[in-house]
């Protein structure tokens, strides 16, 4: 997928996008878990493969490196209602304007928590 945009879903869910080249991995890992359990579309969006887990709901789109083309990638294609998890000022300014939440990547292991607050959606148990 390197250097293709992300196909843009019809639904009307929120979706969540993940600046993935400046959050932790603890961070990653969060959202990849909560998007699974809670069947929530996240993408991570970077300029170098992330390792993520085989989920239908967790995809990993690879842009060739560059200043800013991983958040402007992520502004073109974010939605009122989404959620952007970044440290960029400018993509979290957007996000404003776009009636999108944006959530701190550093809150590590607590993101999950943040996510489902954000959300309203619930984690279900399933099977890994």
């Amino acid at each position: 997928m390197r250097g293709r945009p992300p196909k843009v879903e019809t639904s009307t869910s929120p979706r969540i996008w993940l600046d993935a080249d400046g959050a932790p991995a603890a961070a990653v890992e969060a959202a990849c878990r909560y998007a699974h359990e809670a069947r929530v579309m996240l993408t991570l969006v970077a300029s170098r493969p992330q390792t993520c887990p085989n989920s239908a709901f967790v995809r990993s789109v690879v842009l060739a490196p560059g200043n800013e083309v991983v958040s402007g990638r992520i502004a073109g294609v974010l939605a009122k209602g989404d959620v952007v998890v970044t440290g960029d000022k400018t993509l979290v300014s957007t996000a404003g304007e776009k009636k999108a939440t944006a959530l701190d990547p550093h809150k590590g292991i607590a993101l999950a928590g943040l996510l489902e607050e954000t959300l309203g959606k619930k984690r279900v148990a399933v099977a890994p």
